[in-house]
């Protein structure tokens, strides 16, 4: 009886599997200048806000949303440099009111206002948020309070959010680069989940063994 409890629970456990932790690459392109950020977050793909509004986009970090970050920034004057998730309080996601396919480049899809990646805060929001001072006791509710504290190039520090789809190096006093590209490396593969014709029949047939298992005992 003990075995056949086991055998359920997996059963049960493994036919709500659904999400599978998926990696998206990313760049950003320097406004002007020669700034690239370029790399990559992994998300857990049932969690991803989808549809969500930009009011809600500032998530703080740690979250169940967000497995992993990793950034790479060149070309910059000081703020150079591999940045990795515990570098950053906070990540920016929003999908500008529309639903979009996770399974392909994110940029140019079509929102109600126009597509998304377009920084105007009309249209979506992806953006990342380096632990620097004066932001480390930050937690971003908008692109002004942020603005409020920020002060010049902050050298050697990760990179932050200066405006939808705009990241300034070097703790956002550098220079801005805004977002080209975000899609996944290779399309989601959801785990199957079990129908619920095979639970039952699974189940159906444990019952019956367990009545002969029953009956030969006596």
């Amino acid at each position: 009886m003990k075995y056949i409890l086991i055998i359920l629970s997996v059963l049960i456990f493994s036919a709500q599997i659904q999400a599978v932790p998926q990696r998206y690459d990313f760049v950003f392109t320097g406004n002007g200048n020669p700034a690239t950020a370029v790399g990559y977050i992994v998300l857990e793909t049932d969690l991803i806000p989808n549809p969500t509004v930009n009011s809600d986009n500032f998530i703080s970090l740690p979250d169940p949303l967000v497995l992993d970050i990793n950034v790479t920034v060149s070309g910059s004057s000081s703020g150079d440099g591999t940045f990795t998730l515990a570098d950053f309080s906070a990540i920016a996601f929003a999908t500008g009111g529309a639903t979009l396919d996770i399974t392909t480049e994110f940029v140019g899809q079509v929102t109600p206002s126009g597509t998304w990646g377009t920084p105007d805060g009309n249209n979506g929001d992806f953006n990342l948020f380096g632990i620097s001072q004066p932001l480390q006791t930050l937690q971003p509710t908008n692109y002004q309070s942020i603005a409020s504290v920020q002060g010049g190039p902050i050298a050697g520090a990760p990179p932050v959010g200066v405006f939808y789809f705009s990241l300034g190096a070097a703790g956002g006093g550098g220079e801005t680069m805004t977002l080209s590209s975000f899609h996944p490396f290779a399309p989601p593969t959801p785990v199957p989940a079990l129908s619920n014709g095979i639970i039952l029949l699974v189940l159906t047939l444990l019952i019956l063994s367990l009545g002969i298992f029953t009956v030969k005992r006596h």
